[in-house]
């Protein structure tokens, strides 16, 4: 029986075969094409899937891992696990191989669904030979026990699943491990819906937007914009092929919702200045005319001609390229969430003034309060369960009132949020004051 009042994952996606079976989703670039999934492609390949993974002996509750790089299957995969109880363990793509092993290990995966890694031999050992390796559909990837192609053959679609609770354990992410192991935070079905739910709402998102998937999959904020919401409102999902063909898979989807990280929108400043010198754009851009074109033309040359919205996280902005990209009519957002949270903390609210040097307002059904001490503590719809294996931790970072202390330290004004530091930079005087 379902806890929570809104439609968990098997729900949706049978309200999308039912309502817009025939809509291709998914695109995924293969050599120059496309490979697309329509709807009810990806509920009967997920459906299949789940019927090998019971042929497998899998329950309800056993753990999966996936290693690969974003592709349609990472996500066809992911469902398949939702629909089958199972819980899915994502391994960033660029994790060597102690932590791959760690991992694998910890989570007590003993079946892993790899795909495209860019230097896959350099991390083979870390999967030994206890684990079951299931194949996604592309050249060049680690030996395998299992294809894509025959376990969607061989198997029927699966019209016995399990019954799927709110509460029930869906995910665990594990954090990047900075310092020392990486924990591994455990979601519930109820997290991963709202946290789809609420950045859908907060972004207005609708069946004719269009994302491009190219950060790393495994990460809590891409998993919640490509998986959740897309499973929620509806939006279609666009892949890279590879670094090299970037630019054009980018202008082949021509995103109306597209977020980076502070690297590529310097990167993308500095091809911009390449083909436009500054002293001449900046004099193009005071001409009333020939602004507009060249705003747009700046806008199509980057491939977010259509783009609505445009975010940047993980790390800030400086407010010297917020303010360039201000000009070019390319608002930028700065958001913040946690692997804690489901990337659930901050982003901006529709219709309302982007303020530079903040991160935005507090998303929807997520509680940001700021400590005496000055730290970020959050209590959120899509806040994790806990540290899989460490009860201690968890008590450690979540107060007796459900708040995650975040460890940044921050304030909020007017609606805004701002981050000024980590609370692990900062020391107590004798006299009480934090220094």
């Amino acid at each position: 029986m379902n806890t929570i009042n809104i439609p968990l994952p098997k729900e949706k996606l049978a309200y999308w075969v039912k309502n817009d079976a025939q809509r291709a989703v998914l695109h995924q670039p293969v050599d120059g094409d496309y490979r697309t999934y329509t709807w009810g492609l990806i509920s009967d390949t997920a459906h299949r899937l789940s019927s090998f993974f019971a042929a497998q002996g899998l329950v309800k509750g056993d753990k999966v891992a996936i290693l690969s790089k974003n592709c349609a299957e990472w996500i066809i995969t992911d469902i398949a696990l939702m629909l089958s109880g199972l819980v899915s363990v994502p391994i960033y793509p660029t994790a060597n191989a102690e932590t791959i092993s760690f991992i694998l290990d910890h989570a007590d995966c003993k079946h892993c669904v790899v795909g495209k890694l860019d230097d896959w031999q350099s991390v083979e050992s870390a999967l030994g030979t206890d684990i079951v390796r299931i194949g996604m559909p592309y050249e060049d990837i680690m030996p395998v026990t299992h294809e894509w192609v025959d376990i969607i053959g061989e198997h029927e679609v699966n019209r016995t699943l399990p019954e799927i609770q709110g509460d029930d354990l869906m995910t665990i992410l594990y954090t990047s491990g900075s310092t020392g192991n990486p924990k591994g935070a455990m979601h519930s079905y109820e997290s991963f819906v709202n946290c789809g739910k609420n950045t859908g709402r907060i972004m207005e998102a609708t069946p004719k937007d269009r994302i491009l998937s190219y950060l790393p999959l495994s990460h809590c904020t891409e998993r919640n914009f490509v998986g959740s919401v897309m499973l929620t409102y509806g939006l279609e999902a666009y892949f890279v092929d590879s670094l090299a063909t970037f630019a054009d898979d980018l202008a082949y989807c021509n995103p109306t919702v597209f977020g980076s990280v502070p690297r590529l929108w310097t990167q993308f400043q500095k091809k911009i200045l390449k083909q436009l010198p500054e002293k001449k754009l900046q004099l193009m851009l005071k001409l009333p005319i020939v602004s507009g074109i060249v705003k747009n033309k700046i806008k199509r040359q980057m491939g977010l001609s259509s783009a609505r919205i445009f975010l940047s996280g993980s790390a800030p902005l400086s407010h010297k390229l917020l303010e360039w990209y201000k000009q070019l009519d390319i608002n930028i957002a700065e958001g913040w969430g946690m692997t804690e949270t489901f990337a659930c903390g901050s982003l901006p609210h529709p219709r309302t003034e982007i303020k530079i040097g903040t991160i935005s307002q507090p998303i929807y059904e997520t509680d940001i309060v700021i400590a005496d001490d000055e730290e970020i503590l959050v209590k959120s719809s899509s806040s994790m369960i806990g540290y899989y294996k460490d009860e201690a931790k968890t008590k450690e970072v979540i107060n007796e009132d459900g708040y995650f202390h975040t460890g940044d330290l921050g304030k909020l004004e007017n609606g805004y949020l701002s981050i000024v530091g980590r609370k692990k930079d900062i020391f107590k005087t004798e006299k009480g004051k934090y220094v």
